[in-house]
């Protein structure tokens, strides 16, 4: 049951690590907003890496330190959606104009 609970913890403590590092990543590329909502999700996770410690410790288990992965660094953030023309003419106002659609794209590199 402990290297079981170690293992979920792991899980969480790459995410934390995951987390962190693209709020650092969206802040410093002027992503304020979204930066900040990331960085919520890893102290949320840090929550979660906290309740599997303590499960763990109820049992008389050592918490595992070390995270299940390596984070993945240097990947550039790409947006979920863009607005894109229906049309080939491109109007003068986009934003009040019926004429453009939202596109979705992959969020993950290829």
């Amino acid at each position: 049951m402990i290297e079981v609970l170690n293992k979920a913890r792991g899980m969480e403590l790459h995410a934390i690590i995951q987390y962190m590092n693209q709020h650092y990543n969206l802040d410093d590329s002027d992503y304020g907003d979204l930066a900040a909502k990331v960085k919520l999700i890893a102290i949320d996770e840090m929550r979660h890496a906290e309740m599997f410690a303590d499960r763990i410790k109820e049992l008389d288990g050592e918490p595992t330190t070390e995270p299940a992965g390596k984070p993945e660094k240097g990947r550039p953030f790409r947006p979920s959606f863009r607005l894109t023309p229906t049309s080939r003419t491109i109007p003068s106002t986009p934003t009040t104009s019926s004429s453009w659609s939202a596109e979705t794209t992959a969020t993950a590199p290829a």
